[in-house]
């Protein structure tokens, strides 16, 4: 199992859902997680023939919850979009409670990587 396998495996963990996911968003997801960490912590170097991370401890679980962050975005930035159907004969504003749990759970994992990301630097008096 490459180490890409276990960030999705990671964020499989994290999320439930019932569509398929193409396997291009989970590469740019993981990509976007990458870049992320690269430059909030220190680079990363990745093998793209491989798949795997060119270090002895690969972030894997931080990648996952990071790619998590990209795919809840997603699904918040979709129900803000049903939430704002407005038309002639139509109009659907039931959407609010929806919304809400996504956001929140959105707020959560974004609490959740804030506290691995910040295990990861380093400190003034380290």
């Amino acid at each position: 199992m490459t180490d890409f396998d276990k960030c999705v495996n990671v964020l499989h963990s994290t999320i439930k859902d019932r569509f398929e996911i193409p396997e291009g968003l989970y590469e740019q997801w993981f990509y976007n997680a990458l870049y992320e960490y690269s430059l909030d912590i220190s680079p990363l170097r990745f093998d793209d023939e491989t798949k795997n991370f060119i270090v002895d401890n690969p972030p894997v679980y931080t990648i996952g919850l990071l790619m998590a962050k990209y795919y809840v975005k997603q699904q918040l930035s979709r129900i803000n979009k049903l939430n704002n159907i407005v038309g002639k004969d139509l109009q659907l504003t039931g959407m609010g409670q929806a919304k809400s749990a996504v956001n929140n759970e959105y707020q959560g994992i974004l609490f959740e990587i804030e506290q691995k990301l910040h295990k990861y630097k380093r400190h003034a008096y380290n």
